[in-house]
């Protein structure tokens, strides 16, 4: 008796759970699309890499299981007027080289849209790409003291992969509020590295302008802004907050000559972005904006779109993290009963 009234709850609960909570649609986040021996090389931070088969693995099964993969402007038509299909959309963050190189290619082939946020850092040079530069940093050393840029925190006896990934993410989480010049201060006083090692990394990892007009001329391809210096919006000053906002969005506008109508929040958890980025993407008539944070669209996103979720995928993304997105259930259990995030 107990047995069936327990599988019966069950059943319930995973009913509800899908109807309340599967939503339209699903957004995906994507940053790099690398070959499996440029990825590895760094892999504390895998999950921002894919692989282009693993890419093309997961359109071709998305594709075979019914989904309607469509561009973030459809979306907003398809929350208005709701198919039986759940749509998914791609979304690649920052502006990586092999964005056009290994990622073009994949979505030509398989003719599937996606949006490129680009950080006018990236195509500028001068991004600080301490997070990769963290990972060496760490691997390297058996400590790790941020004391000689005025932040107390050390840790020491890294001696082992364990200890130094969890370094890795302890770290990780001090320097990431961080303003860019205090990235910059990282970068160079911690890390050691110079100015001229800096612009080399960026020239060798970045798009130029002129490779993003070349990406910008393919019709599946949809620009979006993501801030001046990569920062997390809502740990700077609201004035610095709406100069990255505002500027970034008006260098795009400038240099390709259309209206950008979509941003990413940088880093993307819930503590990155708020209220004041809402009110000052809603001033610049911008259409969407996009967290890093699982859950499901739902139609009144039409209300607050400036609060979209987003899942990371990467090769080591299971079916079964699929199968609770696609269900509802990892909605629910990152965001309870609240459709909107925020």
């Amino acid at each position: 008796m107990i047995k069936k009234l327990l599988e019966s709850v069950l059943h319930r609960s995973s009913y509800l759970t899908n109807t309340l909570y599967s939503g339209e649609g699903y957004i995906f986040m994507l940053h790099r699309i690398l070959p499996i021996e440029e990825k590895i090389k760094f892999d504390y931070n895998s999950s921002l890499a894919i692989t282009p088969k693993g890419l093309e693995d997961f359109i071709r099964q998305f594709q075979e299981n019914n989904f309607d993969i469509i561009s973030l402007d459809d979306a907003f038509f398809r929350l208005k007027k709701p198919k039986k299909n759940k749509f998914i959309c791609f979304t690649i963050d920052d502006g990586y080289k092999d964005n056009l190189t290994f990622g073009l290619p994949v979505f030509e082939k398989m003719n599937v849209p996606f949006t490129v946020y680009i950080s006018s850092c990236f195509p500028e040079n001068r991004a600080i790409y301490w997070w990769y530069f963290l990972e060496t940093h760490i691997k390297r050393n058996e400590s790790i003291d941020l004391s000689s840029i005025g932040i107390n925190f050390k840790l020491n006896n890294l001696i082992d992969e364990q200890s130094k990934l969890d370094a890795f993410q302890k770290a990780s989480q001090i320097i990431k509020p961080l303003s860019y010049e205090k990235h910059k201060e990282f970068a160079l006083k911690i890390c050691g590295l110079t100015q001229e090692e800096l612009e080399g990394f960026n020239k060798q990892n970045n798009m130029t302008w002129d490779e993003i007009f070349e990406l910008n001329k393919s019709s599946l391809v949809t620009i979006g802004a993501h801030t001046t210096d990569h920062v997390s919006l809502k740990n700077q000053s609201f004035q610095n907050s709406k100069n990255q906002i505002q500027e970034s969005i008006l260098l795009l506008e400038n240099k390709l000559g259309e209206k950008m109508n979509h941003f990413a929040y940088p880093y993307g958890a819930l503590t990155d972005a708020g209220k004041n980025e809402f009110n000052i993407l809603k001033s610049l008539n911008i259409k969407s904006a996009v967290y890093n944070h699982p859950g499901s669209v739902f139609k009144q996103h039409l209300e607050f779109p400036y609060q979209l979720p987003r899942i990371g995928l990467t090769d080591e993304t299971s079916i079964s993290r699929l199968k609770k997105l696609f269900s509802g259930r990892l909605h629910f259990e990152f965001n309870g009963s609240n459709k909107i995030l925020g």
